[in-house]
């Protein structure tokens, strides 16, 4: 089901799929929730998936005034507040591990566990990314094609677009249209450049599960020790050989990963 809903003035749309338990899920910069395709039918067996698009990309509204991880924060707890669901497993991905944070810091009742993926705190703590990746990923120079398939490569583990020619250009076919132009990505990166939860992390309450590959070029894997140095109830999951996309390198594995914990399958998580 897809829908629309307006939270402090911005349309964001989301969808919902599957039965069973809520799981929300949040995509990181420039990225919609098309982003979740590879993953989302290892998912809704288990779990009534809600996904959506993040202020300024996809379907959603992009509003003039500035605004932070927490006001994106805000725009998915009025999803879930529109769909009358009252606390939900959470999995946020890099800029969405940012908003993830934010969701169980500021609405600790809303999250029933939580899960961050290639993510870090935030300015006050962190790892940064190497100069030759950081050059690569913000150059928005170019068309939108020629921005994606010279950025794209470095958030799969090195040798991967390689290996699955075909996938890859199965994701260009859906990222390139789905480019934000480069005024509106700045939009989203100005807000992360303000996130900093290195000493507001300690009091996430929920149960977190870390997931970070070992490859990931564009979250360097230090950051996931300093997250699990922060929060209180967590367990951190290393992916060996995974990049920065390690849930559309390997959906099942992710899918089970997040299945095990959340709905505390196979041990205690």
């Amino acid at each position: 089901m897809r829908t629309r809903t307006t939270v402090n003035g911005v349309d964001i749309a989301h969808q919902t799929e599957g039965e069973g338990e809520p799981l929300l899920l949040i995509m990181g910069i420039g990225y919609a929730r098309w982003g979740w395709r590879w993953l989302l039918p290892h998912l809704t067996d288990s779990f009534r998936t809600i996904t959506l698009d993040n202020r300024c990309v996809g379907e959603s509204g992009c509003p003039e005034d500035p605004f932070t991880m927490r006001d994106m924060a805000a725009d998915a707890i009025g999803v879930l507040d529109d769909l009358d669901v009252g606390s939900a497993h959470v999995f946020g991905v890099s800029m969405g591990g940012f908003i993830a944070q934010e969701i169980a810091i500021g609405w600790p009742d809303r999250v029933k566990s939580l899960v961050l993926g290639a993510t870090h705190l935030g300015i006050g703590n962190m790892v940064p990314l190497s100069e030759e990746t950081q050059k690569i990923l913000s150059d928005r120079s170019g068309t939108p094609e020629e921005q994606v398939r010279r950025g794209m490569p470095y958030s799969f583990r090195p040798g991967w677009v390689e290996e699955h020619p075909e996938e890859f250009e199965e994701i260009l076919e859906y990222r390139i249209p789905h480019q934000p132009p480069p005024e509106i990505y700045r939009r989203q990166l100005d807000a992360t450049l303000t996130f900093d939860t290195s000493r507001t992390a300690v009091k996430i309450a929920a149960r977190t599960l870390i997931l970070q590959g070992t490859e990931d070029r564009v979250v360097p894997s230090g950051n996931a020790k300093l997250i699990s140095d922060t929060i209180p109830t967590v367990k951190l999951q290393m992916l060996d050989g995974a990049g920065h996309l390690f849930f559309i390198e390997e959906p099942e594995r992710i899918a089970e990963l997040i299945k095990s914990f959340s709905l505390r399958r196979g041990g205690p998580g």
